[in-house]
């Protein structure tokens, strides 16, 4: 299987110009509303045309690009894949500087002099290390359990399914006749 390695940088996303608490308050929350949006914009052409180009590669390099926003934050994760390591920190290198660019171009009001929404790199690009596809000791490890946890459900099942009579509890369960008499297996009495 191919390696494949990552490349993950994070972004920052401010409003400026927040004077009062209530104000601020107010940014925040647009902040929030508007980072779902940019996490989206992160995977469009008006971002990706730009990165293919400065990294010089040709296609469609979205499904390389994954971006993220934890829940109630005003940050973007971003992670970049590629076969190459170089390649996805050059790529993840240039979405940390197209992007706040973009951003900043998008929110600047016509004829304003600077855009209120501020994005900035909290976390640069990394080099990847070791690849993070395949993991043979992970998926060695993950196939033995789901191994261990298939064989514990067959044997649960086979248990339950199985409706032979193995001893006089089991005649009780079945018929309410009286037990005659039993036959008992000694394995020494053959030898």
């Amino acid at each position: 299987a191919e390696k494949i390695y990552e490349s993950r940088t994070q972004f920052f996303v401010s409003t400026t110009g927040a004077g009062d608490s209530g104000a601020l308050l107010q940014g925040s929350t647009f902040t929030q509303q508007r980072v779902k949006s940019y996490a989206q914009l992160l995977t469009t052409p008006r971002i990706l045309a730009p990165v293919a180009s400065a990294v010089g590669v040709e296609g469609d390099i979205g499904r390389q690009i994954t971006a993220t926003t934890p829940p109630d934050t005003v940050l973007i994760g971003v992670a970049v894949r590629d076969s190459d390591p170089a390649q996805a920190q050059a790529m993840a290198e240039a979405i940390a500087t197209e992007f706040p660019a973009a951003v900043t171009e998008l929110e600047s009001p016509e004829g304003a002099e600077a855009s209120p929404v501020k994005v900035t790199v909290v976390r640069p690009p990394t080099t990847p290390q070791s690849p993070v596809s395949p993991q043979p000791v992970r998926n060695i490890l993950l196939g033995g359990v789901l191994g261990l946890l298939l064989g514990l459900g067959a044997a649960l099942v086979r248990e339950t399914l199985d409706k032979t009579v193995k001893n006089e509890d089991d005649v009780k369960i079945i018929t309410d006749a009286p037990i005659l008499g039993a036959i008992m297996y000694d394995p020494d009495a053959t030898k």
